[in-house]
């Protein structure tokens, strides 16, 4: 930051105000700089190495859940199969085999895969059993949502349907094409 920025600053806010509301960046030389980053990278290591399995599981699933909860609000879809997906980065969080995962939920490996394999939709018991397993970390609306949104997409572009079951509708509603 310049002086004539501070300057600005100084003129509109407080001292105080400034001190709670603002970084003001420290002017490093170059050695400075690279010794500040060697000393960030190595208390990072440490801090790294002194978690416990628990800790770094924990961090893994809440990243996991807050890319589900990324990609639930952004409208578009991403393609076939992102229930599955996220289910085999949940399984990989783990660290666990899919037979010992589908044991721990009471599923059959068999099935396990063919609902990451994009075969078969999870009915609404085995959603509450992953947010069960997650102690909650991943709820089964996201889960839910997932299979949602790949239904709508479905719903949306699958014209082969469509066109199949035009046949049944024997009489449209007499409206004008505006309102579709």
């Amino acid at each position: 930051m310049t002086h004539n920025q501070y300057d600005i600053l100084a003129a509109e806010f407080a001292p105080e105000e400034l001190a709670d509301g603002y970084v003001f960046p420290a002017e490093l030389s170059k050695t400075e700089q690279l010794e500040t980053e060697a000393a960030l990278a190595a208390a990072l290591t440490a801090c790294r190495q002194a978690m416990t399995p628990e800790v770094r599981l924990k961090g893994a699933l809440l990243q996991l859940r807050f890319q589900m909860e990324d990609y639930l609000v952004k409208p578009a879809y991403q393609g076939q199969g992102v229930f599955g997906g996220y289910l085999k980065r949940y399984i990989d969080c783990l660290k666990k085999t899919r037979a010992e995962f589908a044991r721990e939920i009471d599923i059959t490996p068999s099935e396990l895969s063919q609902y990451i394999n994009h075969h078969r939709r999870p009915p609404q018991n085995v959603l509450i059993r992953l947010e069960l397993h997650s102690r909650g970390t991943i709820p089964a609306t996201f889960w839910y949502r997932l299979l949602e949104k790949e239904c709508l997409h479905e719903l949306e572009t699958n014209m082969v349907l469509r066109e199949d079951q035009a046949k049944y509708v024997k009489r449209a509603t007499e409206t004008d094409d505006a309102c579709a």
